[in-house]
């Protein structure tokens, strides 16, 4: 009997440490509260969670089939995301509606690097290779659903492999001449080449555009300074230099003058990613983290929503 007790107290006994345990593994799997009592051991103090902070939210996002390159979004929302198939080598531009709701998917042809919206068409820049030169194009397309029609067929020696545009209609593309680094300033409007209007110097490696207006131009560089630019259109002179601490990936200015820049950084042992906003005169606004993905491309549209393409799970999200 007394045997009996004695195994039923030590049964409570355990049952009572198997509750408490139950609890205090619930409990640790509150982030809020692991944070709060400084038990999170994986947290990263010194970098922003994947949790939006800032006036930005994650609205929606959606799968691409192929790896991205480049993304655009036309007057209307509808947005444009260049992808390569990896395995067969083929192009394709995905189209999706302002929900991120999949409409249509044509292929394109090789090697494109920058896709852009203007002024109701959509232009692809590249390059092919013979075996022995490179041939730069620029081509421009008419979109009815669910057909991209080629319109116009641009060619030149420098390129447009690296191009944004602006929102007075012009391509601005970063490319190599025999006098070095430029910046050149294209006319779609030309019907069979494109004008080259103004080149700026640039003496360090180029990592991307963005256009303000028709007067001024961001160019970022890749260089262990992780600098952006702004130029004047005019005359070449340099306006104002911005310095980040992370990698500069790419970067787009919205109507009203708006900087976004896709940014990275690795701290040993994962890489962290994020968005920065400036105003029209440069300065800061607003940064929030985003999921380290790998982002291959940064777009926004005209209310100022941005869209961002990650090139490791393939997949578009949209920031509002």
């Amino acid at each position: 009997m007394i045997f009996s007790i004695l195994i039923l107290k030590r049964l409570k006994i355990y049952l009572m440490l198997f509750i408490l345990l139950v609890f205090l593994t619930f409990l640790t799997s509150c982030t809020w509260l692991t944070d709060f009592l400084g038990l999170n051991k994986n947290k990263d103090n010194n970098q922003p969670e994947y949790s939006v902070k800032s006036d930005y939210q994650l609205a929606m996002y959606n799968r691409i089939q192929y790896t991205p390159i480049d993304i655009t979004v036309d007057d209307i929302g509808n947005i444009y995301v260049l992808e390569k198939d990896t395995d067969g080598g083929y192009f394709y531009v995905e189209v999706f509606g302002n929900q991120l709701d999949f409409q249509t998917m044509a292929e394109m042809p090789s090697e494109p690097g920058s896709i852009e919206f203007i002024g109701g068409n959509i232009f692809l820049g590249g390059y092919s290779y013979n075996g022995e030169n490179y041939n730069n194009w620029l081509k421009e397309y008419k979109y009815i659903f669910p057909d991209f029609i080629l319109v116009n067929d641009f060619n030149d020696n420098f390129g447009f492999y690296s191009m944004k545009a602006s929102h007075d209609g012009f391509i601005y593309s970063l490319a190599s001449s025999d006098s070095g680094n430029i910046v050149q300033k294209t006319d779609t409007s030309v019907s069979i080449y494109n004008e080259i209007e103004v080149y700026i110097p640039v003496d360090e490696l180029f990592e991307c555009i963005a256009p303000v207006n028709e007067d001024e131009v961001y160019v970022a560089y890749s260089n262990s300074e992780n600098k952006i630019t702004k130029y004047s259109i005019n005359d070449g002179s340099v306006l104002k230099d911005m310095y980040e601490d992370k990698w500069i990936i790419d970067a787009v200015c919205d109507s009203a003058g708006n900087l976004y820049v896709a940014l990275e950084t690795y701290d040993g042992n994962n890489y962290h990613d994020y968005i920065k906003k400036y105003d029209a005169d440069g300065e800061f606004v607003t940064e929030w983290s985003i999921p380290p993905y790998q982002p291959a491309g940064i777009a926004v549209d005209n209310n100022e929503a941005v869209y961002i393409i990650f090139a490791t799970d393939k997949t578009v999200y949209k920031y509002e």
